[in-house]
């Protein structure tokens, strides 16, 4: 993720010394400055640094992480909303005190000599449920302090009840990290995502988001793509432009699911996609958007479900690395016992134990290898939606340079976070 602004004669020289056979930085004249340079800063490495193999030790230091503990919360799998695309069985169903009191006895167990709790919480919809995040949070904080570490936490929300009571209350538990989802404007939104009794959602939540998101450290707005909504994306930016300086903007593609109760929704191939979003990528540059591309930190995994010090938890007491398994209980990684001990399940996600990207030959061989880590786990091992798993190898130095080159320039201005 390193990049460099050069002019056009420093160019010409750099151009030189990449068509070099050797380079010797030591015996060089004028260059040797710029060659060192590039190779103080990773952009010439010795000929006999391995860089897979480099890769592959920062993964599983990162996989088997010791130094943190990450819990997702799921407080219930119900939610107010009907979205047509929605993957998940939204059922009645809250997290018992039990379950309840299983987490607080796993991270008792578990978070002696660490530095950080993570917390996110997720659903259905988990400000359904604040009472029971604020008092489930004051425990686990509570832990913390006790512990000497540091407690953080996050939320994705649909973002209706995001009011600025509840925003409150969101920031007492320590959430600084939000994300909420807008399909469009007003018209299009309303046909996507709405109430279940069938009323629309976007006035809400639009005000919602523009009174709130400057008070969290994080706030994205998740832009679902597909057939239905691809051409309103910009004028929605053209809405939320009050609020650019707030938010950061995250393009996915609506995927097909084979749970999704709406079979006939219009989802884009990969190939179909990929110009698409560039587009979107473009009007929200001009437009001065941030944009999450969704690259990895170096070495890091793509996600959770890789990691041996990260999990989800559902109303049942079962134990998921992936939030698409969530309330699926033929799929769970385990499930929490009473006193706090984690029983591992053989299944699916246990399989992911032995899983490493870096046995793939198709990703030991791609540029982008380092910036993904082997891309989402549900597409290679359930849905098989390959060309999904490996969207961010496309387009790279465009994307590298939006995401490189615009994010720092707002951080630079200061102010925004």
């Amino acid at each position: 993720r390193a990049l460099i602004r050069v002019n056009t004669a420093t160019l010409r020289e750099v151009k030189e010394i990449f068509s070099e056979t050797v380079i010797n930085i030591n015996s060089m004249n004028r260059k040797k400055i710029l060659a060192q340079f590039l190779v103080e800063n990773g952009f010439l490495i010795p000929e006999n640094f391995d860089e897979l193999e480099f890769l592959r030790n920062l993964y599983e230091k990162f996989r088997n992480w010791e130094k943190s503990l990450g819990i997702g919360i799921i407080p219930t799998l119900n939610c107010n909303f009907d979205c047509v695309y929605c993957y998940e069985d939204h059922l009645a169903l809250d997290m018992p005190k039990e379950v309840e009191n299983s987490i607080v006895e796993y991270v008792k167990r578990n978070l002696p000599d660490r530095e950080k709790l993570s917390i996110s919480w997720f659903g259905g919809e988990p400000t359904l449920k604040l009472g029971r995040i604020k008092d489930l949070s004051s425990v686990l904080m509570n832990i913390c302090k006790n512990n000497g570490c540091v407690y953080e936490g996050a939320i994705t929300t649909n973002g209706f009840l995001l009011t600025s009571t509840n925003v409150e209350i969101l920031k007492d538990c320590c959430i600084e990290d939000v994300q909420v989802t807008i399909d469009g404007p007003a018209a299009i939104h309303n046909k996507r995502r709405f109430l279940r009794s069938g009323k629309g959602t976007f006035d809400t939540i639009l005000d919602n988001v523009i009174n709130s998101a400057h008070l969290f450290e994080k706030f994205i707005i998740r832009i679902n793509i597909d057939t239905f909504n691809a051409n309103s994306i910009i004028e929605l930016l053209e809405i939320l432009e009050k609020a650019r300086n707030k938010v950061i903007i995250a393009f996915r593609p609506t995927k097909s699911y084979k749970f999704s109760k709406n079979s006939t929704h219009c989802t884009f191939s990969h190939s179909e996609y990929v110009p698409i979003e560039n587009r979107l990528i473009d009007g929200a540059n001009q437009l001065g958007f941030r944009i999450l591309i969704g690259y990895t930190p170096l070495g890091h995994t793509f996600c959770s479900a890789y990691q041996q010090n990260a999990f989800t938890v559902d109303p049942y007491g079962d134990v998921h690395r992936c939030p698409n398994c969530i309330g699926r209980r033929k799929y769970r990684f385990g499930f929490l016992k009473k006193d706090g001990i984690l029983v591992k399940n053989k299944g699916i996600q246990r399989e992911w134990d032995a899983y490493n990207p870096l046995d793939n030959p198709e990703c030991r061989e791609c540029s982008a290898f380092p910036l993904c880590m082997g891309g989402c786990l549900w597409n290679v091992k359930v849905s098989k939606i390959d060309s999904h798993r490996c969207f961010l190898k496309y387009e790279l130095v465009k994307r590298m340079r939006v995401d490189c080159t615009l994010n720092n320039i707002h951080k630079s201005k200061g102010g925004d976070k």
